[in-house]
């Protein structure tokens, strides 16, 4: 009987755990939020910081190395004071990879993957998790956490 129970407990436990199931809905999401993320790199590697920052909320959140960032005029100024040079350009290529995304309840996403800035004087790379919201104007980054 005991040996029963236990067998019964884990199957119902098995039963709990919550799986990510790659559906139609959340295969579209995926590819919009990534397609948002290449559009800004893009952006980003013309040259265009208005275009790079695009997909962030205008009360978009950001948090690095250096501390809380609060809202889209601030991460301007923040992108422009670190990576980009005098004439407007960045000073380094910048690319995502290994970005996965999770549908949050309908209205919100999460996207982690990395972030590679090559060329320039300090190549880099990290990691970054994304919050993302849906809004009448498609899908926005709501909190970026780089590191």
């Amino acid at each position: 009987m005991i040996r029963f129970c236990a067998v019964v407990f884990v199957l119902l436990l098995a039963g709990c755990t919550p799986q990510v199931r790659r559906t139609p809905a959340t295969a579209e999401l995926e590819r919009q939020i990534v397609l948002a993320l290449e559009v800004s790199a893009a952006e980003w590697n013309r040259g265009d910081l208005e275009g790079f920052l695009a997909p962030y909320s205008d009360s978009a959140t950001f948090v690095g190395s250096a501390g809380l960032v609060r809202g889209k005029a601030q991460l301007r100024e923040m992108y422009r004071r670190s990576y980009w040079r005098e004439g407007g350009r960045p000073n380094q290529t910048l690319r995502f990879q290994d970005i996965e995304v999770r549908p949050l309840g309908t209205n919100y996403a999460l996207a982690v993957g990395r972030y590679v800035l090559t060329g320039g004087e300090r190549p880099q790379s990290g990691w970054f998790s994304l919050t993302w919201v849906r809004t009448r104007d498609g899908w926005r980054i709501l909190h970026d956490h780089s590191s």
